[in-house]
């Protein structure tokens, strides 16, 4: 038990965002099935070996990309399913999002080095209880990492370096934009041009010139010229959702 007592040194068991919502329902599953999603393969080599160790779990999936993770997580069906947040083709917090749907009594454990405060806040009370954050450099031994997975499925797990920083004036009008309009904006990001949005989102241009005056607005950026406007946006995603 002396892991857990460090790792709950460093995170605060409860409720997530700002004690939102109430504790999940629990049902006893043994071994307890876990799925990682971690994009750098030394690291995901390491978790699994040390998760293979643990009797009381089993580990029922791996994958490296988001689009890999939504492939195969669902048919796994695991308990818990421990996310890193950046990944190569996408958002950690968007695959635990949908990972969700498919499996109403997951267990989401976000693992990361980025501090993201405005992960857990953009989550409707409901889903809190479901929610956990652990930072990377809290996690010190497989101790600790073994007694969060099974902490995680009685109450969320939140590290307090998350808890305590708050979101910034940019993440808040960050996460005023819809699903789509974030999916539009990650793209913009990405250098695509709108004609290549609109192919690849199955709509026209016309309509991803919408989206953007929308984002424009939510974001308060500058619409001086669209070109300027344009890298505004695109380095404010960048600041608020890739980088610490």
């Amino acid at each position: 038990m002396h892991g857990y007592n460090r790792l709950t040194s460093a995170i605060t068991i409860g409720t997530p965002a700002g004690g939102r919502g109430a504790y999940a329902p629990v049902v006893d599953r043994e071994p307890i099935r876990v799925a990682l999603l971690e994009d750098v393969p030394l690291f995901r080599q390491v978790i699994e070996q040390v998760l293979t160790s643990d009797a009381d779990i089993e580990m029922c999936a791996t994958a490296a990309t988001a689009h890999q993770a939504l492939t195969i997580f669902p048919a796994a069906t695991p308990s818990v399913a421990i996310l890193d947040l950046f990944l190569p083709d996408g958002f950690g917090f968007d695959v635990g999002v949908q990972l969700r749907r498919a499996l109403p009594e997951l267990r989401i454990i976000i693992l990361s080095e980025h501090v993201k405060p405005k992960v857990l806040a953009a989550l409707p009370a409901s889903e809190c209880p479901f929610w956990s954050y652990l930072l990377k450099t809290g996690v010190s031994s497989r101790e600790v990492l073994g007694e969060a997975i099974r902490g995680c499925l009685r109450r969320p797990l939140v590290d307090e370096r998350v808890r305590e920083m708050p979101a910034t004036e940019a993440d808040l009008r960050m996460e005023a934009l819809s699903d789509r309009q974030r999916e539009i904006l990650a793209l913009v990001a990405s250098g695509m041009s709108n004609g290549a949005i609109a192919q690849k989102l199955f709509m026209s241009s016309k309509s991803v010139e919408y989206h953007l005056t929308q984002i424009y607005a939510h974001l308060q950026v500058s619409t001086d010229t669209s070109a300027n406007a344009r890298v505004q946006a695109a380095i404010l995603f960048a600041d608020t959702c890739r980088d610490d």
